[in-house]
């Protein structure tokens, strides 16, 4: 994609800068027509939209707008995993609740028939 620097692209620009030194007239006059015929594709071929640098890059509002709803997506997916993980683990927690919670009633039902068998041997 092609950085716009006062409705030239990069390379455009580049290329001027490169050469603007030692342009003669009939260089500034081939510079300027290719220019006119760029800026006449990109209107015909409707890249007209303007383009907006993000640090290295630059999007159109169209671009931008399909980048941010892919990483809407991923984000979403991302949150939902983290929820399914939570619950996951929210479901292991109470299973290894209930268990101690049996393994407690065990000990108790084993300690109180203890009891009763040494109350009735006394």
């Amino acid at each position: 994609m092609a950085i716009q620097m006062n409705g030239l692209d990069r390379n455009s620009a580049d290329i001027w800068q490169k050469n603007s030194g030692t342009n003669t007239e009939k260089d500034l006059k081939s510079e300027f027509s290719a220019a006119v015929q760029e800026i006449y594709d990109k209107v015909k071929n409707g890249d007209t939209e303007e383009s907006i640098p993000i640090g290295g890059q630059s999007f159109t509002i169209k671009e931008w707008d399909r980048l941010m709803k892919r990483f809407d997506k991923v984000q979403e997916g991302i949150r939902e995993s983290i929820e399914e993980e939570i619950e996951k683990r929210k479901a292991e927690e109470e299973d290894r609740a209930v268990r101690q919670k049996v393994e407690l009633s065990k000990e108790k039902d084993e300690d109180s028939e203890t009891e009763e068998l040494l109350q009735e041997l006394l």
